[in-house]
């Protein structure tokens, strides 16, 4: 029978270049396959003939003496064949005869094989059909025959025969595939092509290599891991400690948090990442003279286990016998120690909850003024200078200005701050007189801005000082263009460098009275304010968006069925693929998510790295398949997603 182009699992090699393969489609082009098969030509033997110009190339001359790099008085016996055949060809209406079927004479075995072979096992069969096409097809024994470069070896009256063997080899091998194929199909109760039957044939695993379904979507993921791997960390644990001793400390303490109480933070803040190598979203280190100490909970013990080196010690946290946290294990061993910590990368309230317990053990809590990781940290990544950007009122639902008013109001209405032994009234430096907030989504929550500082949060790195009268952002000034910048001057938002905070607060900027801030407040600030300019209070901000207005519970609805439209068709994806025969990888199967996420409406970005994960990876907390070490996604096992 006849077999349309589209119906072969390569054909996409002739009419799709790899280079023009996108995350959006797949290189299989199921919509195109003909509801009727073309009308079965036939010889005088019954035999079927195809025209060539529905063969998958399209070739009519023989590619044998270019293919092989036959020169002028080599081969001239083969190419006067050649010229015969063509003749020949011509004369019978430009059709050739195609090979009968013939059944194998055993079952074919199945192999398991993987999607990034795609693109080797393409080429072979695209060479192997337009070998059918360069001589006419004889059918011969499925043998080994010499390759080019062995009959290139032989003497001239050879070297025709060999290339002439070497052509119908290939040619019955790939017959005696498309049969074998064919006989699998039967047995499987499934129909085939070669039976007459319009239905596209089912494609099994060891079919699966000679498709750029998977291969070709990878070939055009970045190359670079998403993960970075810091090496061995011997050499930065000395520099440290050669740092530490400068400052005559005992113990040094890295927060995974950045200076704004992130969890989540920027390449550039990644500092326990750096120092110790473990890249997951929660943990603390603490490095003595002698030993390395690296804290988080039960979710990331495996990843910590994988991936610190030898220089490290885990501590379960919140195991049975291990401490609660590193707080709880400190107390327990410093004594007559000092204890250096930079006082930006942790919150007042639990800054105040150290002191006062190491104090019992005549210890305390130094700051030295640099930190001493970004010291040793030589290729440090600058910060981002992405610009902010406008959060539209239709999401936003309050505008910034309403949100600002209302701020105003929650300061005035908090009391001063009177010593209980005071009988006379509140002088104007008791009273408050502003805000200071340095959470990132605080700020962008109430400006009704956004950015992109942060990966998977669209957050800003700045300060905002927000007065009765007036306010100041502390932000790059590289961040703030186009019209963001007039958008500010009409909320009465002035601008100034991010760094020039620690001015604003030394001088006391603005004014006479009190600032209030959160318990979640850098301690750096509390300590540049001291405790006669600030007052702890609850974040108004905070309270303020957990309480969605109509708007925003819109907005999250219409989100969720997006993504959930967007995860179904995920789910049908990869059900028809893996049902299909295909071997798609963890890795892949994210970014094919992150595919049909990215085309839906107001897409922005993911909320956290994709999680993938087959068989025992299933078992991990917070898994992220790499590239490099990707799972294979089995079909008798949980995949979770």
């Amino acid at each position: 029978m006849i077999r349309h182009p589209t119906d072969s699992p390569t054909s996409t090699l002739n009419d799709v270049a790899d280079d023009n393969l996108t995350f959006a489609s797949d290189s299989e082009r199921y919509d195109e396959i003909p509801t009727t098969l073309p009308e079965v030509h036939t010889d005088s033997n019954g035999r079927p003939k195809l025209t060539r110009s529905n063969t998958m190339t399209g070739t009519k001359k023989s590619m044998a003496s270019s293919k092989w790099g036959y020169g002028w008085g080599v081969g001239k016996k083969q190419k006067e064949k050649e010229a015969e055949a063509d003749k020949e060809q011509e004369s019978m209406g430009s059709q050739t005869n195609l090979p009968l079927y013939q059944p194998p004479t055993s079952p074919p075995t199945r192999s398991n094989t993987q999607s990034t072979q795609a693109s080797k096992s393409s080429m072979r069969t695209h060479h192997s059909q337009k070998s059918q096409q360069s001589v006419r097809i004889q059918e011969s024994p499925r043998s080994h025959s010499p390759g080019p470069r062995d009959s290139l070896k032989r003497n001239d009256s050879q070297r025709s025969h060999v290339s002439q063997k070497s052509y119908s080899s290939q040619a019955s091998r790939s017959t005696e595939r498309s049969a074998a194929s064919t006989q699998r199909s039967a047995t499987l109760g499934q129909p085939s092509l070669a039976s007459g039957s319009l239905r596209r044939p089912q494609l099994y695993p060891s079919d699966s290599t000679s498709t750029l379904v998977g291969s070709a979507l990878e070939r055009k993921m970045a190359e670079v891991d998403s993960i970075r791997d810091y090496g061995d960390t011997g050499e930065k644990l000395a520099d440290l400690r050669r740092n530490m001793s400068t400052h005559h400390l005992d113990y040094y303490i890295v927060p995974g948090e950045d200076a704004h109480g992130s969890d989540c933070v920027a390449e550039s803040d990644q500092r326990r990442q750096f120092i110790s190598g473990f890249y997951g979203s929660a943990g603390q280190a603490i490095i003595t003279m002698t030993s390395a100490y690296l804290f988080t909970d039960s979710r990331y013990w495996l990843q910590a286990r994988e991936q610190l080196d030898k220089n490290w010690t885990l501590v379960k946290a919140g195991g049975v016998g291990e401490p609660k946290d590193w707080i709880e294990w400190l107390m327990d061993r410093v004594k007559d120690a000092r204890i250096g910590l930079d006082a930006r990368m942790i919150s007042h309230e639990k800054a105040m909850l150290i002191n006062d317990k190491i104090l019992q053990a005549n210890s305390k809590l130094v700051y030295p003024p640099q930190n001493l990781v970004d010291l040793v940290w030589k290729d440090k990544p600058q910060k981002s200078r992405a610009p902010i950007f406008l959060h539209p009122i239709e999401f936003a639902g309050v505008s910034a200005t309403t949100k600002l008013h209302k701020l105003r109001e929650w300061i005035k209405s908090q009391p001063p701050s009177v010593p209980s032994y005071s009988k006379g009234p509140a002088t104007p430096d008791q009273v408050q007189v502003g805000t200071l907030i340095t959470s990132l989504s605080c700020i962008a929550y109430l400006l009704n801005l956004r950015g992109s500082d942060i990966p998977h949060n669209p957050l800003f790195h700045a300060y905002l000082y927000v007065g009765l009268e007036g306010a100041t952002l502390f932000i790059d000034g590289a961040k703030v263009v186009g019209s963001t910048g007039d958008y500010l001057k009409t909320l009465g938002v002035e601008r100034r460098e991010y760094l020039d905070l620690w001015t604003f607060l030394r001088r006391r900027e603005w004014g006479t009275g009190k600032v209030l801030i959160s318990p979640q407040t850098s301690y750096a600030i509390s300590l540049m304010l001291t405790h006669y300019r600030y007052t702890v209070a609850p974040s108004w901000i905070e309270h303020t968006m957990a309480v969605k207005n109509e708007t925003e519970l819109d907005g999250l609805r219409r989100a969720y069925q997006r993504d959930g439209a967007a995860f179904v068709r995920f789910l049908a994806w990869l059900e028809n693929k893996l049902n299909d025969g295909y071997d798609i990888t963890e890795y892949e199967a994210a970014s094919r998510l992150t595919e049909f996420r990215r085309s839906g409406k107001h897409f922005m970005g993911l909320a956290y790295k994709s999680i993938s994960a087959t068989g025992s990876n299933a078992a991990l907390p917070h898994y992220t398949p790499r590239k490099s070490t990707a799972r294979m996604i089995e079909r008798d096992t949980p995949y979770l997603k």
